[in-house]
């Protein structure tokens, strides 16, 4: 939300940021190309990690032939790991943990590690 206050304020950012602007989302404008997952972690103590993805189907394909998850890591509970399939489980209400894949856990890692361009390659990648 940093980036996006900045740039309204039309003040540069006083260092490199993670974040990214939302500014031309926000004026009703779609960005040409857009990041296709994200990294939500409990800011406090970082106890749970989700990570998001979404990358629409292709022009002319099914719906089934996007991505719509959402697969959430926490630390220190029985039962740490969770995924939901978003088309199907909007309200994450049955985790299906077979869908994990070796992908995901990594990709979940180097959001949470990762910062500036690094970060924003793993964001865009297939």
């Amino acid at each position: 939300i940093s980036a996006t206050i900045l740039k309204f304020a039309g003040v540069a950012p006083p260092r490199a940021l993670d974040g990214r602007s939302l500014h031309k989302i926000v004026e009703g404008t779609r960005p040409a190309s857009w990041r296709k997952r994200v990294v939500i972690e409990n800011p406090i103590d970082r106890s749970w990690q989700m990570y998001r993805e979404f990358q629409p189907p292709p022009a002319g394909q099914p719906p089934s032939a996007g991505k719509d998850f959402a697969y959430i890591r926490h630390s220190n509970v029985p039962n740490p790991e969770e995924f939901y399939d978003l088309m199907v489980d909007e309200y994450q209400l049955d985790s299906k943990l077979d869908m994990v894949t070796p992908d995901m856990r990594s990709k979940l890692e180097r959001l949470t590690s990762l910062k500036g361009a690094n970060l924003r390659a793993v964001e865009e990648e297939a």
